[in-house]
């Protein structure tokens, strides 16, 4: 295990800049503190954060998990019920294994969060990556799909950065060697 010395931490701010500021600064008010429950040293809360409206999206991907274990990650929602940040749900994959670094990225919109995990197997190479797509049904964050490259090779790290809109997903793959001409 890992000494605990380092737990990560998520501050929701406000940021305002203003004329009279130093070049490259702006001020930040804090709103918000929220902190994982449980967290470990190294589990890296807080390494990929995204928000819509009252909904805050935080990944931990090195947090080892009783389904999946050694850092296969884990992604926690908060929900801003008007005075405080409230945790509403933990997701992890369906198919978590050890090492996926779920929740190496996170993103939002509306009702639906991306989730990439850079390190997961995809559908043929060992570490090509993979995201994740939940919706909100409700009542409940419930995993909808799961995303691979359909060229995916062994270390791609599909899933290492994610972004949507509406019902369109973009995922990075930063070490895929195919080179595509638009």
């Amino acid at each position: 295990m890992h000494s605990k010395t380092m737990i990560g931490v998520l501050a929701v701010v406000v940021l305002a800049g203003s004329a009279g500021v130093a070049r490259g600064q702006c001020q930040a008010d804090e709103l918000a503190k929220v902190t994982a429950p449980g967290a470990e040293a190294w589990d890296e809360f807080g390494g990929a954060v995204a928000i819509s409206g009252d909904i805050a999206v935080i990944g931990a991907k090195r947090k080892d998990t009783e389904q999946g274990g050694f850092d296969s990650g884990a992604v926690r929602v908060y929900r801003f019920d008007g005075t405080q940040w409230i945790e509403e749900a933990t997701l992890i994959s369906s198919d978590i294994d050890s090492e996926d670094w779920f929740g190496r990225a996170v993103a939002i919109d509306g009702d639906t969060i991306l989730v990439g995990a850079n390190a997961a197997d995809g559908f043929e190479a060992s570490g090509s990556g993979a995201a994740y797509v939940f919706r909100f049904n409700g009542s409940e964050w419930v995993e909808e799909a799961k995303l691979t490259a359909s060229d995916g090779t062994t270390s791609d790290y599909f899933g290492s950065s994610v972004s949507i809109v509406d019902d369109i997903a973009a995922v990075g793959a930063p070490r895929c060697s195919t080179l595509v001409w638009l």
